[in-house]
């Protein structure tokens, strides 16, 4: 009743003399409509209320809230519902609970920096009593805010390689996501993904701190798409589709004028300049041209002197992978040979 009394109260400050207005809520949004205020019931008004969360009107919200609706019975009204709430609204709640400091960081970023694992079950003990789908959404938007340098919790937990942590955190995400439906993999490489100010994600930053486990512990989320053929995953289903062409040996984009097919448009587009005798990529140090850009970056070798392919036999270098091939076979053939039968001898003990 006193959930009602604030809601019936806030939405008549809300919209004021405009009882139409207030009755669609939103131009419409209702599909129920009264007379007037005084025939509205508890379950007419809480409508209003799931209307706004389910469209992710935050404004409305912090207006309900600024006019004397508590928190708590606001939530109560969405998750007696089993309401799905927006995921912007979602993050403008748990910020009610979870405030930010001076730097953007809220309570999970300060803890998770120092790696004190039992701040993230106080966390989890205070959303205990919600349904499934709000801890679920709860945990992700407290995991996609970023303080004031662009950092999400995962990213300070691979920067300080707290691997514990963050085992703990996707476990419970696994939890939740086997008893509800939702797409735990695209969820997870969503946050992950984020990238801070200095355009770093949560595998870079991994990466560079040399986070062997780390690494290890989030990179199924990262290319959440496996391959049915081979172990490979990857990040988007487009290239998930084009890898597996190589296995089905479906070469869909066909040239036109000698009949020959490829796996992937550029492959053909590339292709076409053997026709056309094109070669739209030049050197820019000097007037060779060439009809792919991997030819270009090969050629541009020859001016940087880099030499990037190194013999693992010898101290010698080669520009080109094609040139370090031929040299092992000519100076190291028989070496590498004994090598092979070595590694071979090995695994049959």
């Amino acid at each position: 009743m006193i959930c009602f009394i604030y809601a019936c109260s806030s939405i008549a400050r809300l919209h004021s003399n405009d009882e139409a207005d207030m009755l669609t809520y939103g131009n419409g949004l209702a599909k129920e409509t009264c007379q007037n205020s005084q025939t509205l019931d508890s379950s007419t008004v809480d409508k209003f209320f799931l209307l706004a969360a389910k469209n992710g009107d935050v404004a409305f919200i912090k207006q309900a809230l600024a006019q004397g609706m508590r928190l708590d019975e606001l939530q109560n009204i969405i998750h007696a519902q089993g309401c799905f709430c927006h995921k912007e609204l979602v993050r403008y709640l748990s910020s009610m609970y979870n405030p930010t400091d001076q730097y953007g960081n809220t309570v999970l970023h300060a803890e998770g920096k120092k790696g004190n694992i039992f701040s993230f079950f106080r966390f989890l003990e205070f959303y205990r009593n919600r349904p499934l789908l709000h801890q679920y959404k709860t945990i992700l938007a407290n995991l996609d805010i970023q303080n004031n340098a662009g950092q999400t919790l995962f990213y300070l937990l691979a920067k300080e390689d707290h691997v514990l942590f963050a085992q703990v955190i996707l476990d419970k995400l696994n939890q939740l996501a086997s008893l509800i439906e939702v797409n735990l993999d695209q969820d997870i490489n969503s946050f992950l993904s984020i990238k801070n100010n200095d355009g770093l994600t949560v595998m870079a930053i991994a990466a560079i701190k040399r986070c062997k486990d780390f690494v290890e512990l989030v990179s199924p989320y990262v290319k959440p798409y496996t391959c049915g053929a081979c172990p490979q995953r990857f990040r988007f289903p487009s290239t998930l589709i084009s890898h597996e062409r190589t296995h089905t040996g479906e070469r869909p984009f066909k040239c036109a004028q000698c009949g020959k097919g490829f796996t992937k448009a550029h492959h053909l587009q590339a292709h076409m300049s053997v026709h056309t005798g094109e070669r739209p990529h030049k050197c820019d140090q000097c007037s060779d041209k060439f009809r792919t850009s991997s030819n270009l970056k090969r050629h541009q070798l020859i001016h940087t002197k880099r030499k990037p392919y190194e013999c693992s036999m010898c101290d010698q270098a080669f520009n080109q992978k094609c040139n370090l091939t031929a040299h092992e076979q000519a100076i190291h053939g028989n070496q590498l040979l004994n090598k092979l039968h070595d590694l071979a001898y090995v695994e049959m003990e």
